[in-house]
């Protein structure tokens, strides 16, 4: 039988420089630093007679590749204030985002080969950020921040098409950057020895998020008809106009009470498209990979030198489909709800020297994170340490 073969080569180059200069001014810290990323991927496909043979080459169905540079200027001061009661943290971040040499050569039935060259594109930003932490006592923690973001796609975004079991993956090489803005509320409180909370409230508004649109049954038959092609199902990386995602952080741990220290964490996020010209269907829809709820956890208990902890973690359902129209279990390529429990046990021989052993996912739980997760799986080390 026929087949394709293809080679996807990526080089990511990245650097940084950071600064810290203590009291230019009374009772505060500046951090400053510069970075650097620069990102060159080609993907070539070829068709192959023969799928066993990587010789018998037919033609170059696809080839694609491009440049990302990207380079950012930020600073940060933290300021102490009500004898550091009070800190104050203001900053920025001066961000500048350019494609370039984008290109795309592919092979349509009936056409032959279409070629196209993408003009480079640049963009330049200033995303601020400030936040304050505020102890009205030593055992209080009252905190706050709201800033903007920036993100630009990545060389494999924009440059890097992969195919599954039947199933096409595509890059885009127009894609725009992500931008939005984030505000954040939350107290952390130690109840004397008995107890230590933490609850957070998070809203986060984010326009031209990047994410993957599923072809509908018509665009998936026109594709393999224009390109010769039998794809089950095809993605194709588009901008969301705007999407909001608010929710709640709550955590409590105990004790430890002779050894014993309970545990338990909370997450509630809720999500909604909001505008989305590329699917209007996905609008009032919940954002994919992303579960409504995660709740974690467990107990510790040490004595003198054995450690044994018990963890359990359930994950809500993440839709993978920009409609939610993935409600199928224990499939391949969807999310289920699950509920995972781990198990450590570890013996501390002497000051330097540890053995310990792991069991994850204790009770054996089958269920689909896009692939199969792995079963119960043992864990054993030994370690020590050389000072």
């Amino acid at each position: 039988p026929s087949g394709s073969y293809t080679s996807s080569p990526e080089k990511n180059i990245r650097a940084e420089l950071r600064a810290t200069f203590d009291r230019l001014i009374p009772r505060s810290r500046l951090t400053v630093g510069a970075e650097l990323r620069r990102g060159k991927a080609e993907s070539r496909k070829w068709d192959l007679e023969n799928w066993l043979d990587r010789s018998s080459i037919s033609r170059m169905a696809l080839e694609t590749r491009g440049e990302v540079i990207s380079a950012g200027l930020y600073a940060q001061e933290k300021l102490k204030l009500m004898e550091g009661r009070l800190k104050l943290f203001i900053g920025g971040r001066l961000e500048m985002w350019g494609v370039r040499n984008g290109y795309n050569r592919e092979w349509r039935k009936g056409k032959g080969y279409i070629e196209s060259e993408f003009e480079n594109r640049t963009e330049l930003t200033f995303s601020p950020k400030a936040s304050v932490v505020f102890n009205p006592d030593d055992r209080t923690s009252i905190r706050a921040s709201i800033g903007t973001s920036f993100r630009g796609p990545e060389v494999r975004d924009l440059y890097k098409s992969w195919y599954f079991w039947g199933r096409l993956y595509l890059c885009n090489p127009e894609l725009g950057p992500e931008r939005g803005y984030s505000a954040e509320v939350g107290i952390d409180r130690r109840l004397g020895e008995l107890a230590a909370v933490r609850a957070t409230l998070f809203y986060n508004r984010m326009r031209d998020l990047i994410y993957y649109r599923s072809f509908t049954e018509e665009e998936v038959k026109a594709y393999n008809e224009e390109h010769g092609t039998d794809y089950k199902a095809i993605k194709r990386k588009e901008n969301i106009g705007s999407a909001e995602s608010r929710g709640v952080e709550v955590g409590i741990r105990l004790g430890p009470f002779e050894g014993v220290s309970p545990f338990l964490s909370l997450t509630y996020t809720d999500t909604e498209v909001l505008e989305n010209p590329a699917k209007p269907e996905s609008v009032g829809k919940r954002l994919p990979y992303i579960p409504r709820l995660i709740c974690a956890g467990g107990v510790e208990l040490s004595r003198g030198s054995l450690t044994a902890r018990l963890t359990g973690r359930y994950v809500s359902k993440a839709y993978t489909e920009d409609d939610n129209s993935d409600v199928e279990r224990g499939v391949y390529g969807v999310y289920d709800p699950h509920f995972v429990a781990d198990l450590s046990l570890s013996w501390r021989i002497t000051g330097s020297t540890s053995l310990s052993l792991t069991v994850e996912n204790l009770f054996d739980e089958e269920y689909y994170q896009y692939y199969k997760a792995p079963g119960r799986t043992f864990w054993l080390k030994l370690s020590r340490e050389f000072r």
